[in-house]
């Protein structure tokens, strides 16, 4: 046991940090700082009360207190810090000040005893991985004023089943539920990672998480295949036909690959001299594939959904290949039923594969459905 006047005002950072018999700790009540890890592995301590004066909980403030029970926060607290209270596995369900804004990254990652999280209304970021590992949370209410919810910020959440993210929420993480087994159904503002997300970042599955795969093909110094002349575009992959003298620059319209050649003489193919592209979306069956263009089944990790592939040229003065790379995602196989509230867009592939959903809501004000959308 501990006692410390009232008067003390701050205490600095690494103050208590490892001493495991402290059990009873008062914190003044005059407190305005208390230190980065002041009290970090302070492994008898259970419970606590940070004094009105504190305003913040600094980072790795409580960091594996591992029999710390009872928190009482005070409302004038507007950030938690990053991993404050990593890995509190004893932590019971805490009240989170009313004036709080800001939650961290890994500020309550790996406490397994939380089963119930109400983040309040004036909070607007929730960082990385802030809840990730609390894996007996059943409920989550996630205020209205929350805007970004970062990556894995409640990863592994392996007993909730249902998730509501309000619509004032414009940017969701990769992963944000990635490990959440049990969840059965979600309702989101938009698919994806923001309501103006593009490519593998707008696929319903984003938010679960991904993993990817590479299929690679090179192109050999001279080709066979004879173009068209005059004026037409010639390119071919990286390569291209060329009809006059000195350097040309060609668009393809078919790639988007912007290609820089040699001078060269009429009816020859040369390098280009650089450039790198990424195409859209490429239509192909899992499960066919032929000269490298496609997926085969074996490349498909366990346990994932794909969704989107794309093509990625790279060109150089001495060499000139693509790489067609694939996402697969984490989509929960026990997910049946989906909301999208306030989108104006399906983009690209965005429900692809999605077979065990059984129940789709999509909000009126959509106007565009991107191509393979539901296929």
């Amino acid at each position: 046991e501990l006692n410390l006047n009232s008067e003390i005002t701050s205490i600095g950072d690494y103050a208590f940090r490892n001493d495991t018999k402290l059990d009873i700790f008062e914190l003044p009540s005059d407190l305005t700082n208390l230190g980065t890890q002041s009290l970090r592995n302070c492994d008898a301590l259970t419970d606590v009360e940070i004094p009105v004066g504190t305003t913040v909980v600094k980072d790795s403030t409580f960091y594996d207190c591992d029999k710390l029970e009872n928190v009482k926060f005070n409302n004038e607290i507007t950030s938690i810090g990053s991993y404050a209270f990593y890995s509190c596995e004893k932590l019971k369900d805490v009240s989170l000040p009313e004036k709080l804004v800001t939650i961290n990254s890994s500020a309550f990652n790996g406490d397994i005893t939380l089963t119930n999280l109400v983040i309040p209304e004036l909070v607007e970021t929730i960082d990385n991985s802030a809840f990730a590992n609390c894996s007996n949370i059943v409920n989550l209410h996630i205020g209205s004023a929350v805007t970004t919810i970062a990556a894995n910020a409640f990863s592994n959440l392996n007993k909730i089943e249902s998730i509501v993210i309000p619509n004032n929420v414009t940017s969701i993480g990769q992963g944000t539920f990635q490990g959440c087994t049990n969840l059965k159904e979600i309702s989101l503002p938009f698919v994806g990672a923001s309501r103006t997300a593009t490519g593998y970042s707008a696929t319903f599955g984003y938010v679960f998480g991904y993993t990817t795969t590479q299929l690679y093909s090179a192109y050999p110094y001279t080709h066979t295949y004879r173009g068209l002349f005059n004026g037409a575009d010639l390119s071919l992959d990286g390569y291209a036909y060329v009809n006059s003298y000195g350097s040309t620059y060609y668009t393809n319209s078919t790639t988007a690959v912007n290609l820089v050649f040699r001078s060269a003489s009429s009816d020859s193919m040369y390098y280009p001299y650089s450039g790198s592209s990424s195409s859209s979306y490429i239509d192909y069956v899992v499960g066919y594939s032929s000269n490298n263009s496609g997926v085969r089944t074996y490349d498909k990790p366990s346990g994932t959904t794909w969704q989107y592939s794309c093509k990625d040229y790279k060109c150089s003065s001495s060499d000139s290949y693509y790489t067609i790379e694939s996402y697969y995602y984490y989509i929960p196989s026990t997910l049946s039923k989906v909301t999208i509230t306030d989108a104006s867009k399906i983009e690209t592939a965005a429900f692809m594969n999605c077979e065990n959903i059984l129940e789709l809501n999509l909000n009126s004000e959509i106007t565009s459905i991107g191509d393979y959308a539901f296929r």
